[in-house]
């Protein structure tokens, strides 16, 4: 299995959260879209058996991975941080993997530092297809849209059997969510990104 590590650039609000598993779904359409349907169910064959093609990580704030899920007492206290803010320094960057697990927390970043992200809601409503109009009934409701900030970068981790499909023809398949649009509302131009790395990379 060949580890990779793409690096992308939001370019638009996401309508989704960037989860492994939403991730690696769009990528099996993008490879059908490309390959067939055909060639999609070969890749599948065996993915509940324990032989995935490929195996998808959330998007994460580009040179971090998420702190362990450990107990408080686990780490030394930060004396300038309450127990509130220690709580959301949840990203820790790779270069400090090798120091003691005791130490990561002052080592540890927060979303809002990393992806400097917001979530506004945004207004839907229900349309019948039929007719084109709302309805009888006027009920609009609201959807969480995620802003990132200017400057932040994402990174997929990405484990491949390349001896089941070559790892170019998967970074054809991300390039091609990122231009089509990732996760709802990718037809009005949510969750478009630009893919600027697509490279092999150590696993921790």
């Amino acid at each position: 299995m060949l580890s990779l590590k793409a690096t992308l650039t939001p370019l638009s609000a996401f309508g989704t959260p960037s989860k492994g598993d939403t991730l690696f779904g769009q990528l099996c359409w993008a490879l059908r879209n490309r390959l067939g349907e055909q060639r999609l169910t070969e890749l599948l064959d065996g993915y509940t058996a324990g032989r995935p093609f490929a195996v998808v990580s959330d998007a994460l704030p580009a040179g971090h991975l998420p702190r362990p899920a450990l107990p408080g007492h686990v780490f030394k206290p930060l004396p300038e941080a309450d127990r509130k803010a220690a709580k959301k320094r949840v990203w820790l960057p790779v270069e400090y993997l090798a120091e003691p697990v005791a130490d990561w927390l002052k080592y540890c970043r927060t979303s809002a530092e990393l992806l400097g992200e917001t979530i506004h809601p945004h207004a839907h409503n229900a349309i019948d297809r039929r007719t084109g109009t709302t309805g009888e009934g006027f009920a609009p409701y609201t959807m969480e849209r995620r802003w990132y900030g200017q400057a932040t970068r994402l990174d997929i981790h990405i484990v491949l059997d390349e001896s089941r499909l070559p790892a170019a023809d998967l970074e054809c398949a991300l390039r091609d969510v990122g231009e089509l649009g990732f996760g709802r509302d990718a037809g009005i131009g949510v969750g478009r990104y630009r893919l600027d790395a697509f490279e092999p990379t150590s696993l921790p």
